[in-house]
């Protein structure tokens, strides 16, 4: 994730996992869609930050983020990893 804004984003989760059907995948871990899961205290502007998130299936899966208490928020599609 990059932080393409003006100023700092504080305090990045991710949100959820869903699949691109609308289903809920089965995460392994922590599971965005139980509970938030933070990935960075605070990301300076043009920062990037990487994690992962791995899932049962072969759907392809749509990840969401929030920032700032929810003020800030983006989804993204994930790609194939072989």
């Amino acid at each position: 994730m990059k932080n393409q804004g003006k100023g700092p984003a504080h305090d990045l989760r991710l949100t959820s996992v869903t699949g691109v059907h609308g289903h809920c995948p089965r995460v392994v871990g922590r599971d965005p869609n139980l509970f938030p899961v933070p990935v960075a205290a605070s990301l300076a502007p043009g920062d990037r930050v990487t994690t992962e998130v791995t899932v049962v299936g072969t759907e392809p899966i749509v990840v969401s983020v929030g920032a700032d208490g929810g003020r800030t928020t983006a989804r993204a599609g994930s790609r194939r990893r072989w």
